[in-house]
């Protein structure tokens, strides 16, 4: 529920929402790039996933608002790779995936955030 709040309070106290969701993202992908480079499958792990796997729940509710402006393609890939990040993670949980395609999707989408400013 952190990384939701986070998301939210960014979003209300930064006037550019793509720099706000950019931050959010780099801050939850350095998580996961932390526990990727120390090699640790302990508790920072669990919550590194845990926090990306809540920023793309938060993703999923903000493009799922009828009063969100981006375009129904754009909503409906990341809306997808929000499942795919569900999926991802509960796997991740128990060992059977490798973090690093999620690093590699958030990176992707700070590319393009980015892109847009």
């Amino acid at each position: 529920m952190q990384q939701v709040s986070a998301y939210l309070e960014t979003k209300q106290q930064i006037v550019d929402p793509r720099q706000s969701e950019s931050l959010i993202f780099r801050r939850v992908t350095d998580q996961l790039k932390d526990v990727v480079e120390a090699e640790r499958r302990d508790e920072m792990y669990h919550r590194a996933v845990l926090d990306n796997r809540r920023l793309w729940t938060a993703l999923a509710a903000d493009v799922s608002d009828p009063s969100n402006m981006l375009p129904d393609e754009l909503k409906s890939n990341l809306l997808s790779l929000a499942i795919w990040v569900e999926r991802e993670s509960g796997a991740a949980h128990s060992g059977g995936a490798d973090i690093r395609s999620m690093i590699e999707i958030n990176e992707a989408i700070i590319a393009g955030l980015n892109a847009r400013q």
